[in-house]
């Protein structure tokens, strides 16, 4: 039961979470009511929101797949163990996992290549540091507390 409730959790966070810092570009779009993405423009919210999230659906299944649920696999096989600073420590150590897939993978030039004015301002390591910190967080309060609390941690 435990394992199908953190799969559950890990997919909505993927296909929500995900998908929302994935259209990073045009959340200032969405918000001004300018429907208007480069070749294409559109009239109403939902066209443009059906153009924008093209290939979230791909990138949040490869998101879990490849990083959601091996992270969580090791959450539960060793991180558990500790019960001090548990977020802290769980924060760092998906930071360290989330750089490593990167130098292994080469994931990294193709986040890179993303056409966004603040993200070319800003570092690599910076920018991978947010989005750690971000689903950590979520993986925290969604997951972590409540199987803390059942092992009387918190």
């Amino acid at each position: 039961m435990k394992g199908t409730i953190i799969f559950f959790i890990n997919v909505v966070i993927a296909y929500t979470l995900f998908p929302i810092i994935y259209i990073h570009r045009y959340w200032g779009n969405i918000i001004s009511g300018n429907y208007e993405i480069p070749y294409i423009r559109t009239n109403s919210l939902s066209d443009f929101l059906i153009r924008v999230f093209d290939g979230a659906g791909l990138g949040g299944t490869i998101f879990l797949l490849i990083n959601l649920l091996p992270f969580q696999f090791i959450k539960l096989k060793w991180l558990y163990k500790f019960d001090h600073n548990f977020y802290i420590k769980s924060i760092g150590f998906y930071i360290l996992f989330n750089i490593a897939f990167v130098l292994i993978t080469g994931w990294g030039s193709l986040l890179l290549m993303i056409e966004s004015p603040w993200l070319d301002k800003k570092p690599f390591l910076f920018v991978l540091f947010l989005f750690s910190v971000i689903f950590q967080t979520a993986l925290y309060i969604a997951i972590d507390r409540k199987i803390l609390e059942k092992k009387n941690v918190l």
